[in-house]
């Protein structure tokens, strides 16, 4: 069976994505396949040392599944910063996606989850679906404010945020939107790439598996 959607690169050619609800299990073991060859890719990459591999967990709750996976956990005065930094973000009429994403990455990944924090996943996330594009910059209402939308490492965060989240909330539509993010990363993998980034996406990427995976044993 093909896998038609990583083909092409989907940042510059986006897959409209018109499939059936059985597309998770239709495609589940060829999808994980590219995965995992793009997980090995990763981690055998000499420049790759921000993140180990994360192939091991299987099922446990959002900080103990991350605290091996980050070489250094965001403590209280980063978690204030962060909090500090998305409550002025919110204010402003127009805001960089990168610091909106850094600092959500930052309270997630720190457990200091809200509401407000929780909103904004959804609205990236819509807004992803919508295009299937990040946008550099948006407005406060979350319509692009910028005509740039290369940015891989938009793309990684993103998908590492959500990925977070599907960790703490079992939603469909997280692991629907985290899926096609996942294909955009892989779709591009060979452009170049930095040391965070690819770590941003192992962590997207081993996430959305495991949801997968799930998924599979709870229907079989």
């Amino acid at each position: 069976m093909q896998y038609s959607y990583i083909e092409n690169d989907n940042i510059e050619s986006p897959h409209t994505y018109m499939y059936s609800h059985v597309f998770l299990f239709d495609y589940a073991q060829i999808r994980i396949s590219f995965r995992n060859q793009l997980i090995k890719k990763l981690v055998e990459n000499p420049v790759f040392n921000v993140f180990p591999a994360i192939l091991t967990k299987v099922s446990m709750d959002t900080q103990d599944f991350f605290c091996d996976v980050i070489p250094e956990f965001p403590n209280q005065d980063d978690l204030n910063l962060a909090s500090q930094k998305l409550s002025e973000l919110s204010h402003q009429e127009t805001f960089l996606t990168d610091e909106l994403l850094a600092s959500m990455l930052c309270l997630e990944l720190g457990s200091r989850n809200s509401t407000a924090l929780d909103n904004n996943w959804l609205m990236l996330r819509r807004r992803f679906e919508v295009s299937k594009r990040v946008w550099t910059k948006y407005s406060k209402s979350f319509k692009k404010a910028s005509a740039d939308y290369t940015q891989r490492s938009l793309y990684a965060m993103l998908s590492a945020g959500l990925g977070c989240q599907l960790q703490r909330i079992d939603d469909l539509r997280i692991l629907n939107a985290l899926l096609k993010i996942n294909d955009t990363l892989i779709s591009t993998a060979a452009y170049s790439s930095t040391a965070e980034t690819d770590g941003w996406t192992l962590l997207g990427i081993e996430a959305e598996i495991k949801a997968i995976l799930k998924l599979q044993m709870e229907k079989s």
